[in-house]
């Protein structure tokens, strides 16, 4: 086919996708995907519509007796932040939490408060831009610590 028959035939392409893409009762809405955040954090930072549902219990038991000031957001596969990363021959090991909103402050002495009741050792969380690390292989006590306050 020529250049010049298909340049004649391009707005016939244009009209049929352009006419597929509307329905008789309007435009074709995309499927969009909810972010899981918006549930979560609305129950989290006291959402008026919120605060009746989903807020768990055992969340705000867990720190102190008060409501979280921190949000973990899971990924878009749904699952939680937390990555290891191993360093300097393999000898080096560290536990990565990453995707976290709110106080990171309050995030930090929480982290090392479980970390503590689960290891017996006082560990240090190293704070950097975007993410926190420990040292060691903690990955799993991360998960089940994330897991039970509601994220």
């Amino acid at each position: 086919m020529s250049w010049l028959a298909r340049s004649l035939l391009a707005p016939s392409y244009r009209c049929f996708f352009r006419r597929a893409a509307t329905s008789p009762i309007g435009p074709i809405a995309h499927a969009t995907r909810e972010p899981r955040l918006s549930s979560s954090s609305d129950a989290l930072f006291g959402s008026a519509a919120a605060s009746s549902a989903a807020a768990s219990p055992a969340a705000a038991a867990a720190v102190g007796g008060q409501r979280l000031h921190f949000a973990v957001v899971r990924s878009q596969n749904g699952n939680l932040p937390v990555y290891t990363d191993l360093r300097n021959g393999r000898t080096n090991k560290r536990t990565i939490l990453r995707k976290y909103t709110g106080d990171a402050n309050a995030l930090r002495a929480a982290l090392r408060e479980e970390l503590k009741e689960q290891t017996g050792k006082d560990m240090e969380v190293f704070m950097y831009h975007g993410r926190m690390e420990v040292r060691g292989h903690h990955q799993d006590v991360l998960r089940n610590w994330l897991t039970r306050l509601g994220f």
